[in-house]
């Protein structure tokens, strides 16, 4: 379970991405480090890092697309600092997308119900992927 926490008040932990201490009053995002089943206490920007990969990745420069590309993060900036350039661009990319308007209830005839099922299974998959800290049992 992944949840996001906008006020955190226990300075104890550092987070797995930078590995700066977790300040008081920052959003920060409970999540399992990959093969493992304890929580870890991410901040929000490096968390959000690990899912949408760096500027360069975002890009498409980065070896993912190009053969023997260099780029990665800005070699100046921290693991954070990084990190938060990450998510500014990935929020701004999203901003700027056009967003489309999926109307369940006035799909033409010819949509049958086993489209409609594979529609909200994709919209849900997309959701669930890019907002994960909005679907977690309140805690209190």
């Amino acid at each position: 379970m992944i949840t996001r926490q906008a006020n955190y008040h226990d300075t104890e932990h550092h987070c797995p991405h930078c590995h700066e201490p977790i300040g008081v009053a920052e959003q920060v995002v409970h999540a399992p480090i990959a093969g493992d089943s304890e929580m870890s206490v991410w901040h929000y920007e490096c968390f959000q890092r690990t899912l949408v990969g760096s500027v360069a990745h975002q890009l498409q420069s980065c070896r993912c697309y190009v053969a023997h590309s260099t780029c990665g993060d800005d070699p100046s900036l921290t693991p954070r600092q990084a990190a938060r350039a990450a998510t500014r661009h990935w929020l701004r990319q999203r901003q700027a997308r056009p967003r489309r308007q999926i109307d369940l209830k006035h799909t033409p005839p010819e949509c049958d119900r086993a489209r409609k099922t594979e529609l909200l299974h994709s919209v849900l998959h997309l959701v669930f992927r890019f907002y994960p800290h909005s679907f977690h049992p309140k805690q209190s």
